[in-house]
Order: C-alpha cells, then structure tokens, then sequence
C-alpha cells in the first residue's frame, strides 16, 4: 500500500527494478491500475513514498 493508492509486490528471485524488502524477500513492485508497466517499472509520482507491505 502507498499513500492513496496500492499496488501488488511479486516475490520472485532475480528481477530488476524497484523493489520493497520484507522479512528477507524482495518484493517487485507490479502497477495494477494502468497498462504499459513492467515488473519493477513503479510511476513517478509513487517513487521513494513510504509504503506498507500487507503479504497475503
């Protein structure tokens, strides 16, 4: 989650690009509101925000 918006964190070994860590798992960020972004590609306006990972 982000402040006004959330997102989905793919736990997958070897991806690159941005990326939030939990207990010792990389999570890959993955836009799930708008087409065109790639695993790990996070929007501009969301970049270094502070986020909250919810693993389920």
């Amino acid at each position: 989650m982000l402040p006004g918006h959330m997102a989905v964190g793919v736990g997958i070994p070897e991806a690159h690009g941005v990326s939030y860590a939990h207990e010792g798992v990389e999570y890959y960020y993955c836009e799930t509101t708008v087409t065109g972004w790639a695993l790990g590609e996070i929007p501009p306006s969301y970049k270094d925000r502070h986020v909250w990972v919810i693993v389920i």
